[in-house]
């Protein structure tokens, strides 16, 4: 499942820090165990996939 960021956070299972909307793949038991931390709901399920490779995008030729 895909999993959105809600707010910045410290993940440390993956050993990194979580930026807000950030998205990244989870397990729905990872999920559970994010979200049920004192510190309350860190993370929303998305339906979208992580996109691994960012979109490339061409620029326009600048004509001297």
């Amino acid at each position: 499942m895909t999993a959105e960021c809600i707010v910045t956070f410290k993940d440390i299972d993956a050993g990194k820090i979580r930026e807000a909307g950030e998205r990244f793949e989870v397990t729905p038991e990872r999920f559970h165990a994010i979200n049920s931390t004192k510190y309350g709901t860190l993370v929303k399920e998305v339906d979208e996939p992580v996109d691994e490779k960012p979109k490339r995008t061409r620029r326009a030729k600048v004509q001297e």
